[in-house]
């Protein structure tokens, strides 16, 4: 049995994210095929780029595992704005493509340790629940001819996050369902039937705690963790002021700009 070397994919793909490139699949003999290989790789790619951006990990994406699949993924300082800012993204042909979820934000750091954390305790270290939008792009030209290990080495599509408003707490755990509208300027809302992908906004942060427990990663106090979305992935147009609400939680507005 011969050991996988993480260090030339994550190269790579730390370099498509640092030029806002893409490629084709890794060449073969790069390319992670378990997912503890890709989760290496993803972890290498992080260590590249706060090294050359002298920045850090702000948070991370995750949704409660499929069989074969671990989804999970860092989320990076630069790459988060609030609703003050002008998100900087690369766009899609011209389009922001985006994901409504929910952040939520750590008031406490939560280390490793060797037993798992009970809800409870999880909850906790919850202070905050925010709306939130990922940023969704990859550093593949053809994702579609990627097997799932490839796809967690590069991040799953992730390429940042805007943090909203606060929403109320236990209505936010509550929420398997949210009435989503958009609207782009002053034009007519777009309505959305949100349902979330696991039918449970918090399960996925009780479940990417202990994963992470078990990999040795601590998280800190302040990093926001998002958990699914509940529209797949929308696009919007850039350049333009657009407000997202959820009904009876609150609402933000944001714009996006190219990097």
């Amino acid at each position: 049995m011969t050991s996988f070397n993480a260090i030339p994919a994550a190269e790579v793909l730390a370099e498509r994210r640092l030029s806002n490139t893409k490629g084709d699949r890794l060449a073969e003999a790069l390319r992670p095929k378990t997912l503890a290989e890709g989760f290496a790789v993803q972890q290498q790619v992080q260590q590249y780029w706060c090294a050359m951006r002298n920045d850090k990990v702000a948070g991370w994406k995750c949704l409660l595992p499929p069989d074969g699949k671990w989804v999970v993924a860092p989320i990076y300082g630069s790459t988060v704005f609030d609703t003050t800012q002008q998100a900087k993204i690369w766009p899609s042909n011209g389009l922001a493509r985006i994901e409504p979820e929910f952040a939520f934000e750590l008031g406490a750091d939560i280390p490793a340790r060797t037993e798992n954390y009970s809800p409870a305790e999880i909850d906790q270290h919850i202070a905050k629940v925010r709306m939130a939008l990922e940023l969704i792009e990859g550093r593949y030209i053809d994702p579609s001819q990627c097997e799932f290990p490839e796809l967690l080495a590069d991040g799953l599509f992730n390429q940042g996050l805007v943090v909203g408003p606060e929403v109320d707490r236990a209505l936010a755990y509550a929420a398997a369902t949210i009435d989503i509208s958009v609207r782009y300027g002053d034009g007519v809302p777009q309505s959305y039937e949100g349902k979330h992908q696991n039918q449970d906004s918090i399960a996925p942060l009780y479940w990417l705690v202990n994963f992470l427990r078990g990999q040795g990663i601590p998280l800190q106090c302040g990093q926001f963790i998002i958990t699914g979305s509940y529209a797949g992935i929308i696009e919007a147009p850039m350049d333009t002021e657009i407000t997202m609400t959820y009904r009876g939680l609150g609402d933000m507005t944001t714009r996006f700009v190219s990097l």
